[in-house]
């Protein structure tokens, strides 16, 4: 356990220096000072946070961010040759990368959404309120944090679907898919009536990168906690057939 995470800590701080990721920073700045612009003058300081990080745009510039990040974490993994040396099984290979993926695009996210945060707080200096969240009666600063937390593991989980894909089967197909899956994301018609009860949970991904209204935060977790299974369980089924059925190159 030591020496994965010492490895992967190692792969971090390879990715991190290179000068593609550092490409991926300003493109971070330049998306979100561009989604910044989109929200709405009449909203409060914390609806304005809410509608920013929830808006097609935003997502969209953040999705694709995320996605060249990824690839770019690939790469850079790739090209130490040596390294693949120590995995003894496709499985092991799969399973540290995406590790590796997972950490750096967190890093990403974080960058991403501070600088985000920031134009926010820029656009609004000298009207910075912290209200109450109507639907659960909490803070509305703690309903926005689950929503940052909540879009980053839809996210992720979505692009490793399409780097599964990308890695193992084609890279035009993988992107493809990605591109597909928002798409299909900002097309889609919403029920957009408040969710009372287990039974109207939707399984539709999409419902869970939009702050939609349920009777309750408890039943708001729910739902998202079973979102996160049927993207894993995809994730899992797509990995076992790479696995079992295909070829994985580690070349670039």
């Amino acid at each position: 356990m030591i020496k994965r995470i010492k490895y992967n800590f190692n792969k971090i701080k390879l990715i991190s220096n290179s000068i593609k990721y550092k490409s991926i920073f300003l493109l971070c700045i330049f998306c979100t000072l561009i989604s910044s612009f989109n929200i709405p003058k009449d909203l409060s300081f914390e609806n304005a946070i809410m509608y920013n990080i929830s808006a097609g745009l935003y997502q969209i510039l953040l999705f694709l961010t995320l996605f060249l990040n990824s690839v770019f974490a690939i790469r850079a993994i790739n090209k130490d040759y040596s390294s693949f040396l120590r995995f003894k099984s496709k499985k092991e290979y799969l399973i540290s990368l995406f590790q590796s993926i997972t950490i750096i695009n967190l890093i990403t996210y974080i960058i991403y959404s501070l600088l985000g945060l920031m134009f926010v707080i820029v656009k609004y200096y000298g009207n910075i309120n912290f209200i109450q969240f109507d639907y659960y009666s909490i803070p509305f600063c703690i309903f926005n944090l689950y929503l940052y937390l909540k879009y980053y593991i839809v996210l992720n989980l979505l692009i490793i679907i399409s780097i599964l894909i990308y890695k193992n089967i084609g890279k035009a197909l993988g992107s493809l898919i990605g591109i597909v899956l928002f798409i299909v994301k900002e097309n889609y018609t919403y029920n957009i009536d408040p969710i009372q009860s287990f039974e109207n949970i939707h399984l539709f991904y999409g419902y869970y990168l939009y702050p939609f209204e349920y009777s309750s935060f408890t039943l708001d977790l729910c739902a998202f906690f079973l979102q996160c299974i049927i993207l894993l369980l995809i994730y899992e089924f797509i990995k076992y057939l790479n696995i079992k059925y295909t070829k994985i190159s580690i070349e670039d």
